[in-house]
């Protein structure tokens, strides 16, 4: 009891991370203590973030299945944020089983009826938190957290997955003007400055996908062209940037991926002339970037 709230602690015994890991999931601190939500631990119950498991279509593992219906007859919304004591966690469970590359899973709660078009507080949706988290995505093996070597291969597949229940997910904006493709030329702009080139590559082919299956939609006349230029000249809030003033902003990385996007979507025309908050249009950003390149 607390007060004169009344107010008492649940007595229920949380389901345990099946790991002996300092960390239990990749968004722990260091020698985690917490008691995490029951649908958290189901999430984690192999140990595993990119789970090689692949589940019969349609169908979720036996007791996170268990844990959402559960969770779900104590008033918990299938598309609302987990309750978890870490704030990291606090997310759909979608957008968390996005994050660490759960393929099997996304695919089932899909097929169970959870909204693919769910978001968090800050508007990010499932996308995005692939876009964001995958390359944190690991394997808690012996206490240690071990990057998946797998990653193109999961991203691939869940953005087809996402895509294919929610095409227009590509061109969802967060509470701050972002699509999934500003988080990938973000990353890749913070990468290639923090530790130069390692890790970029990912981020790049992360945004290359991107693009690619938005071509692959236009041929299914979901997304015509000037949508999908629209997608890509998409201005963030903060400084009015477009992905194209960002990749514009990194040499070599970030102009590698500005040359592919020039080839696919801009052949033989000039780079759209938006200019962002500074007055900077992209061929202003790259120039003083590097001009030699």
């Amino acid at each position: 009891l607390r007060g004169s709230g009344h107010l008492q602690m649940d007595s229920k015994p949380r389901l345990k991370l099946k790991t002996t890991a300092k960390n239990h999931t990749p968004l722990c601190p260091r020698d985690c203590d917490l008691s995490h939500h029951d649908l958290v631990g189901a999430l984690f119950m192999d140990g595993r973030c990119v789970s090689a498991k692949i589940h019969r279509l349609g169908e979720l593992p036996t007791a996170l299945k268990e844990r959402i219906e559960t969770a779900k007859k104590e008033g918990w919304d299938q598309d609302s944020e987990i309750p978890d004591p870490l704030e990291e966690m606090r997310n759909p469970l979608l957008l968390l089983s996005c994050a660490f590359g759960k393929t099997g899973i996304v695919e089932g709660l899909l097929r169970n009826n959870f909204y693919p078009r769910a978001v968090n507080k800050h508007g990010e949706t499932a996308l995005h938190f692939l876009a964001m988290y995958l390359n944190k995505a690991a394997a808690i093996i012996g206490g240690k957290l071990t990057l998946h070597k797998d990653r193109e291969d999961t991203f691939e597949r869940l953005l087809h997955i996402l895509t294919d229940h929610h095409p227009k997910m590509l061109a969802a904006r967060d509470n701050f003007g972002r699509t999934a493709l500003h988080v990938s030329a973000e990353n890749i702009l913070k990468r290639s400055r923090i530790d130069k080139r390692k890790n970029v590559s990912f981020h790049q082919f992360c945004l290359r996908s991107m693009i690619i299956r938005l071509l692959e939609l236009e041929d299914e006349a979901i997304f015509t062209r000037a949508e999908i230029t629209e997608v890509v000249k998409t201005a963030e809030i903060s400084n009015d940037d477009s992905i194209l003033h960002i990749l514009a902003q990194d040499s070599p990385a970030g102009f590698e991926v500005l040359k592919f996007v020039q080839d696919v979507l801009f052949p033989g025309k000039a780079m759209p002339r938006e200019k962002n908050k500074k007055n900077e249009t992209v061929l202003s950003l790259a120039w003083e970037t590097d001009p030699r390149n």
